[in-house]
């Protein structure tokens, strides 16, 4: 799959959970973000790209619940302090 389509993608779940007013869609398409999160860590993992670890916090923290934006980013920046080797863009 274009890696581009899979930006597109992640980006409509994500609007969409955030714009739901049902908690249930907002979770399931929180969960759907969160896979395609995963398929684009995976993806950037094989190129050798550094965002893939962003990639990666996404996938994990959105497998669990649908999280705004705002929550995500300050989210991602609590556990990349606390990741050991997250020093040097290295999340593993």
């Amino acid at each position: 799959m274009d890696l581009n389509q899979l930006y597109f993608d992640y980006q409509r779940l994500r609007l969409q959970a955030d714009r739901s007013a049902n908690l249930q869609e907002k979770q399931t398409s929180g969960r759907e973000a969160a896979t395609i999160a995963g398929r684009i860590w995976r993806m950037q993992r094989s190129m050798g790209a550094d965002a893939a670890n962003g990639w990666r916090i996404l996938e994990a923290i959105g497998a669990n619940q649908a999280i705004p934006p705002n929550r995500i980013v300050s989210e991602c920046i609590q556990v990349s302090r606390h990741v050991p080797g997250a020093t040097n863009g290295n999340l593993e």
